[in-house]
């Protein structure tokens, strides 16, 4: 289900307050706002704030923040990490269910305190180096399309 108009701009400025953007492919209105129907944002303070170029599956990603599709709608937040990633940097789910058919802001609040804190911390680059070295690199044959020779 779709979340209302008028519940999306207000998770919307509640993100946005506390560092959050629209993910890059979303559409916008002419104000800024979410023109999705499920829109999402990342969290860009993620690995201190670092710029990276993006390729999928290889890049680590940012803090994100979804609305799912449950009847009333709550939030998938995905920590920061890498997608198949080792247990140290994999990327977990997180659900804040909606109270009284509204976002849980008051939860989120909490929550997301712990993971904007987690994901300012990451080094990308030791991300990068694990999934190119170390532990999260035994996914790679997937990631590459290849398979270790048994």
């Amino acid at each position: 289900m779709t979340a209302p108009v008028d519940r999306i701009q207000q998770l919307h400025v509640f993100l946005i307050a506390r560092g959050w953007k629209l993910s890059p492919h979303q559409s916008r209105d002419d104000d800024g706002c979410p023109a999705d129907a499920e829109p999402a944002w990342d969290f860009y303070g993620s690995f201190h704030g670092v710029a990276m170029h993006e390729v999928d599956e290889v890049t680590p990603a940012r803090l994100h923040c979804s609305i799912d599709r449950y009847d009333p709608p709550g939030l998938d937040i995905d920590t920061a990490g890498n997608f198949d990633g080792c247990d140290l940097h994999t990327v977990r789910e997180h659900y804040v269910g909606p109270v009284n058919g509204e976002f849980d802001l008051e939860r989120a609040t909490v929550l997301l305190a712990v993971l904007e804190s987690e994901a300012r911390a990451l080094d990308a680059r030791t991300l990068v180096l694990c999934r190119f070295f170390g532990p999260c690199g035994e996914s790679n044959a997937r990631l590459l399309g290849t398979h270790s020779a048994d």
